[in-house]
């Protein structure tokens, strides 16, 4: 194994035994019936208050007061935000549940876009996984309760900093960032980027760069 492998490896093994990075409220599920499952709210959308909504389960866009819809299988390039999830924001419903689709079954969540304004009804992200059954329910009309209860708090932010000196002061600086935080464990997409990210410092710091670099996260 060669050097740079080595420090890949020590690394992601460090980052991932800091156990689970995740930014926000985990104070979110949808009970049907004697089941429970949780998800992860849209954060740019409504919340519920502590003992959430609660209602029929119906399709999106029936006159049920929780609606169920299912983004579709996203890639990289598109989004749920491409998908059905605008007219969720604009659905009548008091809550939505929102099934959503990547390659495999899981998780795919969908980003916070309009976070400074939020918009539309209270949304809960769910497994595809639990597609099948929720849309069973849906048909029946089954009673639901969801609750997606957010407390936004101000709170102060640390981040590293590190600053490389380049040869020509007059140049704009190059800037590298890596975000620490996540939905979970994050090794495969935080971690590579801030193994990324301290790769790039190291070659930088090196290599005396004809303008400045600032690197971040």
């Amino acid at each position: 194994m060669t050097s740079l492998e080595q420090r890949v490896v020590s690394l992601l093994k460090a980052y991932d035994a800091q156990g689970n990075h995740r930014t926000g409220t985990a104070v979110a599920y949808a009970r049907i019936g004697d089941r429970r499952i949780d998800g992860v709210p849209m954060f740019d959308g409504a919340f519920t208050p502590l003992d959430g909504v609660s209602g029929r389960l119906g399709p999106l866009g029936s006159e049920t007061e929780i609606g169920l819809a299912e983004t579709s299988p996203a890639i990289v390039t598109q989004t749920a935000e491409a998908d059905i999830v605008p007219t969720a924001r604009r659905s009548r419903h008091k809550a939505v549940i929102l099934v959503t689709g990547g390659s495999r079954p899981g998780l795919f969540l969908s980003n916070a876009s309009a976070f400074p304004n939020s918009v539309g009804p209270p949304m809960l992200q769910i497994s595809s996984a639990e597609s099948g059954w929720l849309k069973q329910q849906a048909q029946r009309g089954a009673e639901a309760t969801v609750v997606v209860y957010v407390r936004r708090t101000p709170a102060h932010a640390i981040n590293v900093t590190a600053s490389i000196a380049g040869r020509d002061p007059n140049l704009a600086p190059l800037v590298f960032m890596a975000p620490r935080s996540g939905w979970w464990q994050c090794v495969s997409e935080q971690g590579s980027r801030l193994v990324c990210w301290l790769e790039a410092i190291r070659v930088l710091a090196t290599g005396r760069p004809h303008g400045s670099a600032i690197s971040w996260h």
